[in-house]
């Protein structure tokens, strides 16, 4: 009778942790298909400015979060980038000036909340950061969202890649337009 009543805890702890890792894994896969929508939606935006309020408001969504932002380095000025507004990045800025400078995803809890901020990397350059934030009382950030965040900021990394070599194709393209209006110009002239 021990023995069978043993067996019998065994099996539920069992099937216990079966439903766990079961509820585990769907989260995971929930989680991995917004990330993939999510990340669709934001690589097929090419102007700079659409890409990078497309990345801040998926960003929101995918982490449940109450606000977010994307922060653009400026190797000219050395400074991060918000919103067109440069700002320092000085040693109050928290999460944001943290993820920046170890290249890692950071958490920060506060008075005001809590932040969660990852760094955009491509081909171990930093482009910006990914930040985002939730209202004291609300559920603080943990380690899987901000593994989450890391894959969506590596996304956003290609979408911020294309949309500046986009723009730059278009500037090229639009050099090489005058360029030819004006040899059309000068051999009219010659032509008089």
């Amino acid at each position: 009778l021990i023995l069978y009543e043993t067996a019998l805890q065994s099996d539920q702890r069992l099937r216990e942790r079966d439903r766990q890792w079961i509820g585990e894994l769907e989260t995971r896969n929930r989680h991995l298909q917004k990330l993939y929508d999510t990340s669709l939606d934001i690589t097929r935006r090419l102007n700079l400015s659409e890409a990078l309020a497309a990345i801040a408001e998926r960003s929101k969504g995918l982490l449940a979060a109450d606000d977010g932002c994307v922060c653009l380095y400026d190797e000219a000025s050395d400074l991060l980038v918000l919103d067109g507004a440069a700002k320092n990045i000085g040693p109050n800025q928290g999460a944001t000036r943290q993820a920046f400078l170890s290249n890692q995803t950071v958490i920060l809890s506060h008075t005001g909340g809590t932040e969660l901020a990852a760094p955009i990397l491509l081909e171990g350059r930093v482009l910006g950061t990914l930040t985002v934030n939730r209202p004291p009382g609300s559920t603080p950030f943990g380690h899987d969202e901000a593994r989450l965040l890391l894959l969506f900021a590596n996304q956003a990394a290609i979408a911020v890649e294309n949309a500046r070599l986009y723009a730059l194709a278009v500037e090229k393209g639009r050099l090489v337009g005058e360029k030819e209006e004006q040899s059309r110009l000068v051999m009219a002239e010659g032509c008089r």
